[in-house]
């Protein structure tokens, strides 16, 4: 069989997004598992909170490169 005339097939629309949502549903599954519901909560909600200080950090810190904040705090 020649390899250069295999078939080809495009991949369905948002692949990649359901292939993400059925790895987290996944990873929620096990870890409720693992670690208990309440327990579990309590990680996400931590893990929520870090994630969006971060976000917030790096968003204000590109406010203040971008507007040259320092300049008028010297």
């Amino acid at each position: 069989m020649n390899s250069s005339k295999q078939a080809s097939f495009e991949l369905p629309r948002h692949f990649r997004f359901y292939g993400f949502l059925f790895f987290m549903a996944g990873s929620f599954f096990h870890t409720i598992d693992f670690l208990g519901v309440e327990n579990t909560v309590i990680w996400g909600m931590e893990l929520t909170f870090f994630g969006s200080l971060a976000l917030s950090l790096l968003l204000w810190t590109r406010y203040a490169v971008h507007r040259r904040l320092w300049k008028f705090l010297v």
